[in-house]
C-alpha cells in the first residue's frame, strides 16, 4: 500500500514538471470507460470528486473523439489540487483514470469570477431560427407595455417591473451562446431554483424558484450582475 502511495506521488509529480500548464479549478480527467453511458458517468465523476471540493460543474460528452474523458470544475484551486493528489491512478470501472490540470478555464468559473466571454461568431452566419413556439409567446408577452404598474407594500424598495407573488424570474441581457449549465449555476448560487430555462436565439431566459420570497432574494442579487461588461442582466417578474 505504501509502494503505491509512492508510486501515485511520483507519477503526480512527474506531471508537474513536464507541464506548464498552472494550477487551475478545472481538472481534465481521461482514460476513463468510454462503454459508460455519459448519464452513468456524470453522476460517478460526482460521487468520486465531491469529497475533495466543491464541484460547480462536470462536462463530459458522448461523442466519438469525445468519449474517455471529462472536466470537473470546482470552485477553488484547492479542491481541484487535493481532488488531483488523492485520485491519480485512482481505478475506476476497469481502468486507471489520468487528471491533470486543464488548459482553459470552464464556463462555469468564468462566470462564477466575472471573466466569461461569449465566442466570437461571424457576423454573416444566420441566428438559430425562431425559438420555441411557446418561449416566443412568453417573450412577446414579457415585452409588451406594462399596462398598470405593480402594487408592492408600503415602505418596500423599487423592484424591476414585473410583480409580486410569483416565483418566475424573465432575464434579459444573456450573451450570445452562453450555456445553459453557466445559467444554472448562476442562478441556483440562491436557494430553492427549480429550473432555468433559455429560449435559443432570443438572449433570455425563465428561472423558476421553490417560492415566491426565492425568487425576490435572486431578483435583487443578481439583477444588473455583469455576465460580461457588456451583458449586464436586466431580471424582472415574469408575468402570470
Amino acid at each position: 500500500e505504501y509502494m503505491g502511495i509512492v508510486q501515485v506521488s511520483l507519477a503526480y509529480s512527474t506531471m508537474l514538471r513536464t507541464t506548464d500548464i498552472p494550477p487551475s479549478q478545472t481538472l481534465y480527467v481521461n482514460n476513463l470507460n468510454d462503454q459508460i453511458h455519459i448519464n452513468d458517468l456524470k453522476p460517478l465523476l460526482y460521487e468520486l470528486f465531491v469529497p475533495h471540493g466543491d464541484i460547480i460543474d462536470i462536462v463530459a460528452q458522448q461523442g466519438q473523439k469525445k468519449r474517455g474523458q471529462a472536466f470537473v470544475a470546482f470552485r477553488d484551486i484547492v479542491g481541484a489540487t487535493q481532488a488531483m493528489r488523492a485520485l491519480q491512478g485512482f481505478a475506476m470501472c476497469g481502468k486507471q483514470i489520468r487528471i491533470a490540470y486543464a488548459k482553459t478555464k470552464s464556463n462555469a468559473v468564468a462566470v462564477l469570477d466575472g471573466t466569461y466571454k461569449p465566442p466570437r461568431k461571424d457576423f454573416k452566419q444566420k441566428r438559430k431560427q425562431a425559438a420555441e413556439n411557446e418561449g416566443d409567446m412568453e417573450i412577446e408577452q414579457e415585452q409588451q407595455p406594462k399596462q398598470k404598474k405593480a402594487q408592492r407594500p408600503l415602505g418596500a424598495q423599487p423592484m424591476p417591473a414585473g410583480g409580486y407573488g410569483n416565483r418566475r424570474l424573465f432575464v434579459e441581457g444573456l450573451p450570445d451562446e452562453m450555456p445553459s449549465d453557466a445559467v444554472d449555476m448562476l442562478f441556483s448560487q440562491y436557494p430553492g431554483m427549480h429550473e432555468a430555462r433559455i429560449i435559443e436565439g432570443r438572449n433570455v431566459a425563465f428561472v423558476e424558484y421553490e417560492s415566491e420570497q426565492q425568487a425576490e432574494v435572486a431578483l435583487q442579487g443578481l439583477h444588473g450582475f455583469l455576465v460580461t461588461p457588456e451583458h449586464p442582466l436586466k431580471i424582472s417578474f415574469a408575468k402570470q
